[in-house]
């Protein structure tokens, strides 16, 4: 099995260095980039094509919204969160936006290389306290109802802006 490549993505460098730290050990991942910026980071991810994109980001950056978007409009890269979760609805929103898992930065020694292998495997990974929101939300999203899960919500579950321009 090839090792699952993964770019590690933030503006601290204190962040970048724990993610690296906490894949440092993990012998069938290799991180591939660490770029600061958001230019940076889609530019890395068109160069090195990784598997994995590991995003430190402010879950209500008007920033990692965008990112999301430009970053899972393909099946690669796969993005996992590392913010703080002020609300789980802020969390369910960037996986409504097409993140495939979130883990909190306390969370990053114990956690990451975890999920960073089940993320690269396909699968998601989040907070098991998430579980009722992440069915709330499909739930209204299959009834068709409105919802006020935060700032830069504007698709369905899936990324419906998204299926909609591939539509066209």
């Amino acid at each position: 099995m090839d090792a699952i490549t993964v770019l590690v993505s933030g503006r601290q460098h204190s962040t970048r260095a724990a993610c690296r730290s906490a894949l440092a050990d993990a012998s069938d991942m290799r991180v591939v980039a660490e770029p600061r910026t958001a230019a940076e980071t889609l530019a890395a991810a068109h160069r090195f094509r990784p598997d994995v994109v590991v995003l430190a980001s402010p879950l209500a950056s008007p920033e990692l919204h965008l990112l999301l978007d430009a970053l899972t409009t393909a099946r690669r890269p796969r993005v996992l969160l590392v913010a703080a979760a002020r609300s789980d609805a802020a969390v369910v929103t960037a996986l409504a936006r097409g993140a495939r898992g979130h883990v909190s930065p306390a969370g990053v020694a114990r956690w990451l290389a975890r999920a960073v292998g089940t993320v690269g495997r396909g699968g998601t990974w989040y907070a098991r306290s998430l579980e009722p929101a992440i069915v709330a939300r499909l739930v209204a999203d299959r009834h068709g109802r409105a919802r006020s899960a935060g700032p830069g919500d504007s698709g369905r579950w899936s990324n419906g802006r998204r299926r909609a321009r591939q539509e066209r």
